[in-house]
């Protein structure tokens, strides 16, 4: 966490006065001022940050394994079927926008692509087993807490941080979206291809 946030959260502890106001040394106020000046430009200059190429890969994978699953629930197999396509194509569109919101924070390194994924996520899919039954496939995931919190964080005069290092935030996201596609993969009967993400 930054400077802000860990000031920030031992005035709280120390139940001391409020940074700059009533009750506030003025040479603490200033001192504190200036860390949190410091780490909100630190914090603009890193709205985005540079990916590996180990990760990229990783995504890379993950995005071929994800796509197995999309073939076995796309709405265009169940045209005869239009109360299934909807449920299909509402929940497809979910899907969707929350993988690719991780893509895009992977492959451009843009922190903001995350800001607004829904969790928990809900989802309903209609699929066929192996033996061509229609089956059901319910699943809400919650997103794990350091992938909820890890965005901003509001100091004390309303100023918002990001609280995981550049180095983290691709290693959460990445186990975020590799446990969502072996999720979807074994409960509408698919193995997940483990050797594929070594």
């Amino acid at each position: 966490a930054s400077w802000c946030s860990k000031l920030h959260a031992f005035r709280i502890s120390q139940s001391l006065p409020r940074f700059g106001g009533p009750g506030f040394p003025r040479s603490a106020a200033a001192s504190a001022s200036a860390f949190c000046l410091l780490s909100k430009l630190s914090f603009q200059n890193r709205a985005s940050f540079a990916v590996s190429s180990a990760s990229l890969e990783k995504l890379s994978k993950l995005e071929r394994e994800r796509k197995r699953f999309l073939l076995k629930v796309h709405p265009d197999i169940w045209q005869a079927y239009p109360n299934l396509r909807q449920t299909n194509s509402e929940s497809l569109q979910r899907l969707n926008h929350f993988f690719e919101s991780i893509s895009k924070l992977i492959r451009s390194g843009d922190r903001e692509a995350v800001e607004n994924l829904v969790s928990p996520l809900v989802l309903k899919f209609a699929y066929k087993d192996r033996g061509g039954d229609l089956r059901a496939l319910k699943l809400e995931y919650m997103l794990p807490a350091d992938a909820r919190g890890y965005t901003e964080f509001e100091d004390d005069r309303g100023e918002w941080e990001m609280l995981l290092d550049d180095d983290a935030v691709a290693d959460v996201f990445l186990r975020v979206y590799e446990e969502l596609v072996d999720q979807l993969l074994s409960r509408s009967g698919l193995k997940h291809n483990k050797e594929e993400l070594l």
